[in-house]
């Protein structure tokens, strides 16, 4: 194995706890009275609308009113739960803070001149993501982003990770993926790329595992380059 030149990351779950809402709203639902767990309740979401709103398909307010309503969720429920949602997620959103060592690792991975770009599924736009970058203070380690919805294609799909590897002018071999979900691992691993897995389930394959953000560098710049 050659030396790691160029890193991809993933964003929500790798840098920052991305379930924060996603919990609220099951609590909120409970008090409804349905009779709902996370993450079982996203389960659908998850599968069936998010992919869609992902690829600039679907707005993301009206998928999920759709899906609300499929859960058997009310007019009157909806209107309630859909006013108190949006503005407690954007209040969540301007107090996200990265995971502990997030920054100290980014800046290692720079000094080091290592190559670093984002690959996110998201509604997002790429100028979007860069924004949520910069509140987060992680803006300036990331030369490239792409976001799915921009592109038309989302992980695990090959052309996601090829449209990464293109910006970064990288070969998939001298790459690294670093991700939390099983099937993007694997989608990585399938074009070339070498995978490491953070914040992951039980039973997730990846070339390495990190328990710690901290660990990224470790195994970087030290386990992969001296590997062969």
């Amino acid at each position: 194995m050659m030396d790691i030149r160029y890193v991809v990351f993933d964003m929500g779950d790798v840098f920052y706890d991305a379930t924060i809402w996603r919990r609220w709203l099951v609590r909120v639902a409970g008090q409804l009275g349905f009779d709902v767990h996370y993450p079982g309740f996203f389960e659908t979401w998850d599968s069936h609308f998010l992919p869609e709103v992902h690829l600039g398909r679907r707005a993301y307010r009206e998928a999920f009113r759709e899906f609300l309503l499929q859960q058997g969720f009310s007019r009157p429920q909806l209107a309630e739960v859909e006013a108190a949602s949006w503005a407690h997620k954007r209040t969540i959103e301007s107090q996200t803070r990265p995971f502990p060592g997030v920054f100290h690792t980014l800046e290692q991975l720079q000094s080091a001149r290592r190559v670093m770009g984002i690959l996110s599924n998201s509604e997002l736009t790429q100028t979007a993501l860069r924004a949520k970058l910069d509140v987060l203070g992680l803006g300036h380690f990331f030369q490239h982003v792409v976001s799915s919805c921009d592109l038309g294609a989302r992980k695990p799909d090959a052309a996601a990770y090829q449209a990464i590897l293109d910006c970064m002018e990288a070969e998939p071999y001298e790459s690294i993926f670093v991700g939390h979900e099983l099937e993007e691992l694997v989608g990585a691993a399938r074009l070339g790329m070498n995978t490491l897995a953070f914040n992951y389930g039980p039973d997730t394959l990846a070339d390495f595992h990190a328990h710690h953000f901290s660990d990224i560098a470790h195994i970087v710049l030290r386990t992969l380059s001296v590997a062969t």
